[in-house]
C-alpha cells in the first residue's frame, strides 16, 4: 500500500506539473481515494471472509443435506424395494387366499354332498336295521321252530330206531316162524306120507 502511495506522490511531483499546491491537493485526493479504496478492500475482505464462512457453512449444510438426501434416497429405494416385495407378497397372499376360498367352496360343496350321502346311508342303515331286526325275529322264530322240529325229529328218529329194531325183531320172528313152519310142514308132510303108507297097508 505504501509503495503505491509513494509512486503516486512521485508522479504528482513531476516537473511537468503546474503547481505544488495542485500536487498536494491531488496527493490528498489520492490518499483519500486510497484510504477509501483500502477501507472498501478491507470491507470486501471482511465480506469475503464472511462469505467464505457462509460458503463453508452452506457447503457443510449442503453436504449434510446431500447426505440426508442420499440417506433418504437410499431409504426410499429400500422402502420402494420393501414396498415392491410387500406388494408381491400381498399379491401372493391374495392369490393364495383366492385359491383357499375356491378350495373352501369346493370342500363345502363336497361336505354337503357327503352329508347328503351320509343321510341317505343312515336312512338305508335304519331300513336295513329294521330289516335285520325283522330277519332276526324271523330267524329266532325259525330257530325256535327248528329246535322244536329238531326235538321232534330226534324223537321221531328214536321212534324210528325203535320201530326199526322192532321190525328187525319181527322179521327175525317171522323168519323163525317161517323156519318153524317149514319144519312143521316137513314134519306134517312126513306124517301124511307115513299115514298114507299106513292106510295103504291096511287097505
Amino acid at each position: 500500500m505504501s509503495e503505491g502511495i509513494s509512486r503516486l506522490v512521485q508522479t504528482a511531483q513531476n516537473p511537468q506539473a503546474s503547481a505544488e499546491g495542485e500536487q498536494r491537493k491531488r496527493e490528498t485526493e489520492l490518499e483519500a481515494k486510497l484510504r477509501e479504496v483500502e477501507e472498501k478492500r478491507q470491507a470486501l475482505e471482511a465480506k469475503l471472509k464472511e462469505n467464505a464462512a457462509a460458503i463453508t457453512q452452506l457447503q457443510n449444510a449442503l453436504a449434510a443435506k446431500e447426505k440426508e438426501v442420499d440417506d433418504l434416497r437410499r431409504l426410499g429405494e429400500e422402502k420402494n424395494a420393501a414396498l415392491t416385495k410387500a406388494l408381491e407378497e400381498k399379491a401372493a397372499l391374495e392369490k393364495q387366499l383366492q385359491n383357499l376360498s375356491i378350495e373352501k367352496a369346493s370342500l363345502i360343496s363336497e361336505k354337503q354332498e357327503l352329508e347328503r350321502k351320509k343321510s341317505q346311508l343312515e336312512e338305508k342303515a335304519v331300513q336295513l336295521s329294521e330289516k335285520v331286526a325283522a330277519w332276526q325275529k324271523r330267524a329266532e322264530y325259525f330257530r325256535t321252530t327248528r329246535d322244536m322240529f329238531g326235538q321232534k325229529l330226534v324223537t321221531k328218529e328214536e321212534e324210528l330206531k325203535q320201530s326199526q329194531a322192532k321190525i328187525k325183531q319181527y322179521r327175525k320172528r317171522v323168519a323163525d316162524l317161517n323156519t318153524a313152519l317149514l319144519r312143521l310142514g316137513g314134519i306134517a308132510l312126513a306124517g301124511l306120507i307115513l299115514l298114507g303108507v299106513a292106510f295103504r297097508k291096511k287097505a
